[in-house]
């Protein structure tokens, strides 16, 4: 049984993920000098097989811990651009 939140990032780029549940994150990614945080929610399915992906760290994703993720996010908080899908 998953527990939530889970915490993953994808492998050699900053992009970082907050699972919260099945259906629902939060990710961080730099893209240049450019710090973003978006919420997501999957209402179809492809969204909802990526979020599968995530959990069961497939492809190039990657576990990481809390603490790790909330490193990432304190550091890059004063940057932060937020927008939600």
């Amino acid at each position: 049984m998953l527990e939530f939140p889970a915490y993953r990032k994808i492998e050699n780029i900053e992009v970082y993920f907050k699972i919260t549940d099945e259906n629902t994150f939060t990710e961080l990614k730099k893209m240049g000098g450019f710090y973003f945080e978006e919420e997501f929610t999957a209402k179809i399915y492809p969204d909802k097989v990526r979020i599968q992906e995530m959990l069961q760290a497939e492809k190039t994703f990657q576990k990481i811990n809390q603490h790790e993720y909330e490193l990432i996010h304190a550091e890059w908080t004063k940057n932060l651009v937020k927008s939600s899908f």
